[in-house]
C-alpha cells in the first residue's frame, strides 16, 4: 500500500493528544514452507530459474486464501483500523472482511490490551516471505523506510515520537534484526520501544543486532517442541538456534533482552511454530494416538483455536511488574496455565521472582465465542494446501 492511500484511512485520526501513541505493527514469516527451499541459494543476477521463482511467490503471495488463518494481508504496510476492530468486536464484519485472520488476530490483541487511557494503533507488514538472507535484508530496508516516514507522520499530526511495538514470527524476526542493520546505515534515528519475536531462527547474521539500542525492549519466545525453529542450515552460513545468548554474550546488553520459553500446562514441548501467529494450529502434528497416549493438555485446548500472539499484553504486563535489575539480560519461563474457570500466564523470571496474571478465563472464553461466530475463512490453510496453491500457480502461471 502507498504511504499517501494509508494516510488516507488512517490520518485523520490523529489528532493533537496528551496521550502517548502506540502502534503495533504484525510481520508474518516464511509463506510457504518446503518450496521456498528453493529460494535459499541466490540466483545470478537475471537468471531466469531466479526470475521465474520470484514472480512465482510474488503471485502465490498476493492470493487471499493465504490470510484467512494466518496474520498477513497486503504486502507493505496495511493499517486495521479502530472501525474493523469495532466492527469485529459487535459481530459486524461483512463476509470477506470476516475471513480475515489478522482482523479476528488484533481485535483480540487490543482487547486484552484493557487498558484505553493511551491511543493504539494496528498494522501488518507484509513481504515475499522468501526464504533468503539478501532478500530480508532487501525487506527490512523497506520496512524501515515505512517505519521512519510514519514515525514523522504521527508526529506532525499529534506532536509526540510514536513508540513502536513490533511482533514478528519466524523469519519476520529477521526483517526485524536487521532494522539495526539499516539504523547504522541510514542514521535516522528510530527506535523501537518492544520488540516480540516468535519463534525466530537465531543465525550468526543476525543475532548481534539483538543489542543495537535501537531496540529498547527485546522479548524471545521459544519453545522446546518446536523443530522448525532450529532447522534452518539454508539461508545461514551457520545453522538456526532458539536464542541469541546461543550465540552472543548477553553480559554488556544496555538495552532489555528476556529470552522466555513458553509452556503450556508446565509442558515446554507442545507449543509448535505455527501455533504463535496462526489460527487453530495448536494440534498440528499431533496424530489422535499421540494424544491418547500422551493425554490432553488443558492450557492447549482451551487456547484453540487462538494464536499465542494474542497473548502478548498479559506478558508486556508481566514484565512491567518485575523489577529491574543490573544484568539487562534475562533468562524467563512462562507457563500458561488452565484450571476450572481459570487461565493464568505465570512468569518465572529465572534466579529472580515470580509473576502471575489476573485470572484471563473469562476473557478469552469471550474472545473465542466471538470468533466462533464471526471467523469463516473461505479456505482454512495448512502447509500442504499451501504447497498445492503454489502448485495451481505454477500450472496457470503468465
Amino acid at each position: 500500500m502507498g504511504i499517501g492511500r494509508l494516510w488516507a484511512v488512517i490520518g485523520v485520526t490523529f489528532l493533537a493528544q496528551a496521550h502517548t501513541t502506540y502502534v503495533h505493527i504484525f510481520i508474518h514469516g516464511t509463506t510457504v514452507p518446503g518450496l521456498l527451499l528453493l529460494s535459499q541459494k541466490e540466483k545470478p543476477e537475471g537468471s531466469r530459474l531466479g526470475e521465474q521463482f520470484v514472480s512465482l511467490v510474488e503471485k502465490s503471495r498476493n492470493d487471499e486464501r493465504f490470510y484467512d488463518d494466518s496474520i498477513m494481508l497486503e504486502p507493505g504496510l496495511v493499517p486495521v483500523s479502530s472501525l474493523l476492530i469495532n466492527q469485529c468486536r459487535a459481530q459486524q464484519l461483512d463476509s470477506y472482511q470476516s475471513r480475515k485472520a489478522a482482523v479476528q488476530a488484533i481485535t483480540a490483541y487490543d482487547d486484552l490490551i484493557n487498558n484505553h487511557k493511551d491511543y493504539y494503533y494496528y498494522f501488518t507488514y507484509g513481504w515475499s516471505g522468501l526464504l533468503s538472507d539478501d532478500c530480508r535484508k532487501k525487506e527490512s530496508e523497506k520496512l524501515y523506510k515505512e517505519l521512519v516516514v510514519l514515525r514523522t507522520k504521527i508526529q506532525e499530526r499529534t506532536g509526540q515520537v510514536p513508540q513502536f511495538i513490533l511482533h514478528a514470527h519466524s523469519h519476520g524476526g529477521g526483517l526485524v534484526l536487521y532494522i539495526a542493520l539499516q539504523e547504522e546505515i541510514n542514521k535516522q534515528g528510530l527506535s523501537i520501544e518492544q520488540v516480540f519475536l516468535y519463534e525466530t531462527p537465531i543465525q550468526i547474521e543476525t543475532a548481534q543486532y539483538c543489542l543495537n539500542s535501537c531496540f529498547k525492549n527485546m522479548v524471545l519466545f521459544y519453545s522446546e517442541g518446536d523443530t522448525v525453529q532450529i532447522a534452518d542450515c539454508i539461508s545461514t552460513k551457520g545453522k538456526s538456534c532458539r536464542t541469541f545468548s546461543e550465540l552472543v554474550s548477553l553480559e554488556q546488553a544496555r538495552n532489555r533482552i528476556h529470552e522466555i520459553l513458553v509452556k503450556c500446562g508446565g509442558d515446554s514441548t507442545v507449543l509448535r511454530h505455527r501455533a504463535y501467529f496462526i489460527f487453530d494450529a495448536y494440534h498440528e502434528n499431533l496424530s489422535a494416538l499421540y494424544r491418547i497416549v500422551l493425554g490432553k493438555n488443558e492450557a492447549i485446548d482451551f487456547l484453540n483455536p487462538l494464536p499465542f500472539v494474542i497473548l502478548s499484553p498479559i506478558v508486556m504486563n508481566l514484565l512491567q511488574s518485575v523489577p529491574p535489575r543490573k544484568k539487562h539480560a534475562t533468562q524467563c519461563e512462562l507457563d500458561v496455565q488452565v484450571g476450572p474457570c481459570s487461565c493464568n500466564l505465570q512468569l518465572m523470571v529465572l534466579n529472580q521472582c515470580q509473576r502471575c496474571s489476573p485470572n484471563v478465563w473469562q476473557a478469552i472464553s469471550d474472545i473465542k465465542k466471538r470468533v466462533a461466530a464471526t471467523w469463516a475463512p473461505y479456505a482454512k490453510t495448512s502447509d500442504v494446501k499451501k504447497i498445492f496453491w503454489l502448485g495451481q500457480h505454477l500450472i496457470t502461471r503468465s
